[in-house]
């Protein structure tokens, strides 16, 4: 997009200059790491209690796929960002989750309830 300004007072567009000045910057320290960004929302994810599972599982989901984290370490992350009423109801049922899609799916089932 020409800069309309630029044309008439012979000054650079702010967009050339923003353009110029974010290649500098990947080149100087590359492209940002999008695995650790991933990994520092998910541990800081929470489940509003306005919101229901499946809005939180898939805002979880979409950063949990950009990292290496295993299914304990998912599972883990996941169980702390659920509200109190939903994660209560893991112990009083004596389960344990292996596996992320099993404790995604109990949660799903278990939000229904409320």
């Amino acid at each position: 997009m020409p800069c309309p300004s630029s044309a008439a007072h012979d000054v650079p567009c702010v967009l050339d200059i923003w353009s110029i000045f974010s290649d500098k910057l990947v080149k100087t320290f590359g492209l940002p790491d999008t695995s650790e960004y991933a990994e520092a929302h998910l541990l800081s994810l929470a489940m509003l209690d306005s919101h229901h599972v499946y809005q939180y599982a898939i805002k979880f989901s979409v950063l949990a796929v950009q990292t290496s984290w295993s299914d304990s370490a998912k599972c883990a992350a996941f169980r702390n960002g659920l509200p109190l009423h939903i994660k209560d109801l893991v112990p009083l049922n004596n389960l344990t989750f292996d596996l992320f899609d099993d404790l995604q799916s109990y949660a799903l089932s278990a939000d229904q309830c409320y």
